[in-house]
């Protein structure tokens, strides 16, 4: 994917063993993306070095989730993510650009 030097991390839902729109997928990426413990040893969700260890690294309203399904958008931006509904390449600019 030609986008993805744009970004600090991608990951899919077959690396962190958990699917959209729960609750355990956003936990799972923000563990493996934002966490030492995730991100020097593929440390999982379920692991108690995960929820001990802090600060995490990255502040969860710095990340931003883009995703064409409402209902996963809605749950990212429970778990506390800055998410968006993806409509087009425009959109997607735009609100890169601008954040809003």
């Amino acid at each position: 994917m030609w986008f993805a030097r744009q970004f600090d991390g991608m990951l899919a839902s077959y690396v962190l063993g958990a699917v959209k729109p729960t609750t355990a997928f956003f936990a799972a990426a923000y563990n493996r993306l934002c966490h030492p413990a995730g991100i020097s040893s593929g440390v999982g969700t379920d692991s108690p070095e995960v929820e001990e260890a802090k600060p995490y690294l990255i502040p969860k309203d710095q990340i931003f989730f883009w995703d064409d399904d409402p209902e996963n958008v809605s749950s990212a931006r429970s778990f506390g993510l800055r998410a968006e509904v993806y409509e087009n390449l425009e959109q997607f600019k735009r609100v890169m650009a601008t954040g809003a």
